[in-house]
């Protein structure tokens, strides 16, 4: 006599255990999916986190070569502004040699 309703349930829990089997495979093909997507992305990242590093890399090392080229060139800078004390001290007293000297010459 209930025959028809213990088939009706039956069929309606097929019918929900079908939707959420269908929804279930929809779920974890959607986070499969992200899964990769974001594994993709996450190694793109890393690459141009790699090369941003091997850039600084090569920067630093340039900035190296340019710090000893700069120290040669401050220690003949400091060479050349030690002549030119020198060279300064040397002239000062040549003028003031001179300017002794001066009054004994003649003016025209």
């Amino acid at each position: 006599m209930y025959d028809w309703a213990i088939w009706a349930a039956l069929i309606a829990g097929g019918v929900a255990i079908g939707i959420s089997i269908a929804r279930l495979v929809t779920q974890i093909s959607g986070t499969w999916r992200q899964f990769k997507r974001t594994r993709r992305h996450l190694l793109k990242e890393l690459e141009r986190l790699t090369a941003g590093t091997e850039a600084m890399a090569a920067k630093l090392e340039a900035t190296e070569d340019a710090t000893g080229r700069l120290e040669t060139s401050l220690r003949r800078l400091q060479v050349s502004l030690a002549r030119l004390g020198v060279l300064t001290d040397a002239l000062d007293e040549v003028d003031a040699m001179l300017r002794r000297v001066a009054w004994l010459a003649p003016y025209r």
